[in-house]
């Protein structure tokens, strides 16, 4: 009999991340997880803010003090692209105020913006400066450029300039938890099978909120509409009077939806890559139905392989539950998790389901083709009772970063702690929902990917109902009433700047599905590129179709009067 509680709402591996696909889009992946569980969280903006009242001159007046980068602020080597010259590279900082509301703002300390820069390799005849955002919220831009595949057309052209929005990496960074432990990280149960479960969850992660409260008091600061005001504040540091070029992907593209909505009239060349869903809508169910065709698709090339494991799709999809099942009982052997109830005796460390399917689902971010190695592998691993080809995968998507592939060795950047805070800033997450309407959804879901679906349902088809697990932060934004800009709702694009930009999107894009882009070119009066193959961010990966588009606009300011179609690499 199925249990509903209707809550009252209150190793060895040394392959080395060597793509930089996989960097785009940080914790994402959790949000569209949890979508089956009703825990999601979603990208998006905040709305209007209001205009500050004092003045900004003296942040638009400053100037960097160009020098050579610390060997910090670089990448291993076999991240960065074989184009990306450390020693012409160039770094600096500049302040912004802590919020642009008239209601405070100069009453809180000012935050540290970082950017690399490498120069033109033609001063003489280049366009411009090129800035750079690879999504999250919670990514890098300063890693971003050390590794992106940039045509040598536009470094002769371009200054190409990376930045770490506030709160990210080297910019006044967030960190919410004074544990680095991958423990910590995953306290939470992926399917609570009865109310304890389900309250432990939403204990979990009012407590994690809090303490991050209180380990940053101006968390509150960090939105979408601040940042995109930090970036007008960055062109004029950086360039005077130049307009403002851009490439963004994924949640880089909401940035720049609301650059172009805040700032028309210094809209320059913008490329949007892979675009967020931008006005509010549901698109989980797109998002859901896409993750499924690209987990049959690695099925399938399993299933033809005499070297896979499983026979058939269904003989993967049942040797990975099996997996899950192992990692539930505390059997399946994982290098980098050791929950203390978990724990067995010796040396063996038990996986967990969660980074399990983090690091299936973060393979379909890719191409099929170049994912499908590391998928075999990591299935191989698996029937063996060893669940750390996936693992690797997951950690290194959602914020751990290794230099020895030791697992005591591993180290979490704050990606996954701005994700939560931004996207919880940028819309109204307190939830009101109805048991039925839960019910709905996740028969919806469940159509859109019965993977999915059956992996995080719980035995019991118990269903956890009350505020989202994620977005506690936006409850407090509004329970506090000292803080002056709580979350609203987003609004669809607009383009009041008179040009045309460039919307890229791929037919089997897991993160972002098609069909944001498609409305966002429509909405921004913009032109269309489709890539008809599968992966998340395909710009400057060494696809020749896309990255001669690109090149062309960029360069030449081109763009052809229809859709441009990008044939599978």
């Amino acid at each position: 009999m199925s249990e509903i509680y209707d809550q009252d709402l209150e190793p060895e591996k040394s392959r080395k991340l060597k793509t930089w696909f996989y960097r785009l889009v940080g914790g994402l992946l959790v949000g569209s997880l949890l979508v089956i569980v009703g825990n999601l969280i979603g990208s998006g903006n905040d709305g209007a803010a209001s205009d500050a009242d004092r003045s900004i001159a003296s942040y638009r007046s400053q100037s960097i003090d160009w020098a050579s980068c610390d060997e910090s602020m670089f990448v291993p080597v076999d991240w960065r692209d074989s184009e990306f010259d450390v020693n012409a590279a160039q770094c600096g900082e500049f302040a912004v105020p802590a919020t642009y509301s008239s209601i405070v703002g100069k009453d809180l300390p000012d935050l540290s913006i970082m950017v690399l820069r490498t120069p033109a390799l033609d001063q003489e005849n280049k366009l411009g400066t090129l800035f750079f955002n690879p999504g999250g919220p919670g990514e890098s831009g300063i890693e971003l450029i050390q590794s992106l595949m940039v045509p040598d057309e536009i470094r002769q052209k371009y200054d190409l300039v990376g930045f770490d929005p506030r709160g990210v990496g080297k910019s006044s960074p967030i960190k919410c938890s004074d544990s680095d432990s991958i423990d910590y990280y995953f306290e939470t149960v992926s399917s609570p099978e009865n109310k304890v479960e389900g309250d432990a969850n939403q204990a979990w992660d009012r407590a994690a909120t809090e303490n991050c409260a209180e380990l940053n008091p101006n968390w509150w600061v960090m939105t979408t509409l601040n940042t995109v005001q930090d970036m007008d504040v960055m062109r004029e540091v950086i360039t005077g009077d130049e307009p403002f070029n851009f490439v963004g992907f994924s949640y880089g593209t909401t940035l720049a939806v609301e650059y172009i909505r805040a700032f028309p009239e210094h809209a320059g060349r913008i490329v949007l890559d892979s675009v967020t869903s931008n006005d509010g809508t549901d698109y989980n169910q797109a998002e859901l139905e896409s993750t499924y065709k690209a987990l049959v698709a690695l099925f399938e090339l399993c299933a033809a392989d005499a070297k896979c494991p499983g026979d058939s799709v269904a003989d993967v999809e049942n040797l990975i539950f099996a997996a899950q099942d192992k990692a539930n009982a505390g059997t399946l052997e994982g290098s980098a998790k050791g929950l203390s109830s978990l724990e067995t005796e010796g040396d063996f460390i038990a996986s967990d389901d969660q980074l399990l399917y983090y690091g299936l689902v973060s393979l379909t971010y890719g191409d099929t083709n170049d994912s499908y190695p590391y998928f075999l592998e990591a299935m191989n691993g698996l029937v063996k009772g060893d669940a750390w080809g996936f693992e690797y995968e997951a950690l290194s998507l959602i914020g751990w970063s290794s230099e020895s592939d030791s697992s005591d060795d591993w180290e979490r950047n704050n990606s996954s702690d701005i994700l939560n805070i931004v996207n919880c800033l940028d819309i109204d997450g307190r939830d009101e929902r109805s048991l039925e309407t839960i019910k709905k959804d996740e028969e919806r879901f469940a159509a859109a990917d019965p993977f999915t679906s059956k992996f995080f349902a719980a035995d019991s088809d118990y269903i956890y109902v009350g505020d989202r697990a994620g977005c506690q932060w936006s409850w407090l934004a509004f329970d506090d009433l000292a803080i002056p800009d709580p979350p609203v709702a987003m609004e669809s694009p607009i383009n009041e700047s008179g040009k045309t930009f460039l919307v890229i999107g791929s037919k089997l894009d897991t993160v972002t599905p098609i069909e944001n882009a498609k409305y966002t070119a429509e909405k921004l009066s913009s032109r269309m590129l489709i890539y008809e193959g599968s992966g998340h961010a395909p710009s400057f990966g060494g696809i020749a179709c896309i990255d001669d588009a690109v090149t062309k606009y960029l360069v030449e300011g081109y763009l052809p009067a229809e859709t441009i179609v990008c044939a599978e690499k």
